[in-house]
Parts: structure tokens; C-alpha cells; sequence
């Protein structure tokens, strides 16, 4: 048990550092895709990601984050892309996806 606490503990921070030398790098595009930032994290460490992810945003990079966590994307993003079977359902910003789901819920 005390090998696999150690294991995570140092993926953690691996993706910690990872993420955090994106300031200086990002392969000099400043754009930063990441894939399902926060699966498989608690809440802290999900807190923690989105903190780094803010502040590489107010530094002028881009975040392209892929995720299935509507609540996350509705809350964080500036625009949402959803797509389904390779393609484009919705391309706008969180309020207004919400509002397109609503009606197409609404309608069925």
C-alpha cells in the first residue's frame, strides 16, 4: 500500500509540474490540451489543476481542455464544443449550449 500512495502521490506531482511548465514552454504555441483534467482526482487536487489552469488563462494562454465534465465546462469554459460521432453538435458559450439542451430536451 505504501508503494502505490507513493506511486500517486508522484504521478500527482508529475502532472503538477507537467502542467506548471507550461507557463514557459507549451512547445512555444502557448496553448495548452489537456485530456480529462481532473478524472480520477479528488476535490482538492481537481481545485488545484483548475487553479493552474486559471492562471496559465490569465497569463495569455489558451486551455484546451477535453473533458466529459459538463458542470466543469459550464463553469470554466468561454466556449464549449460538443461533439458526437466526429461531429459538431454545439459550438457556443456555456449559457447558450445550456439553452440549446434545454429546448431540445423540452422539445422531445
Amino acid at each position: 500500500m505504501k508503494n502505490l500512495k507513493k506511486g500517486i502521490h508522484s504521478h500527482l506531482e508529475r502532472r503538477k509540474t507537467e502542467i506548471s511548465g507550461c507557463d514557459n514552454t507549451c512547445n512555444g504555441t502557448g496553448i495548452l490540451v489537456i485530456d480529462e483534467p481532473t478524472t480520477g482526482q479528488d476535490w482538492d487536487n481537481t481545485q488545484k489543476m483548475i487553479l493552474m489552469m486559471e492562471n496559465l488563462h490569465r497569463k495569455g494562454h489558451t486551455i484546451l481542455a477535453i473533458t466529459h465534465n459538463m458542470r466543469l465546462a459550464e463553469e470554466y469554459a468561454d466556449r464549449i464544443i460538443v461533439f458526437s460521432e466526429g461531429k459538431i453538435l454545439h459550438d457556443s458559450v456555456p449559457i447558450e449550449l445550456i439553452k440549446n439542451i434545454q429546448g431540445e430536451i423540452n422539445a422531445n
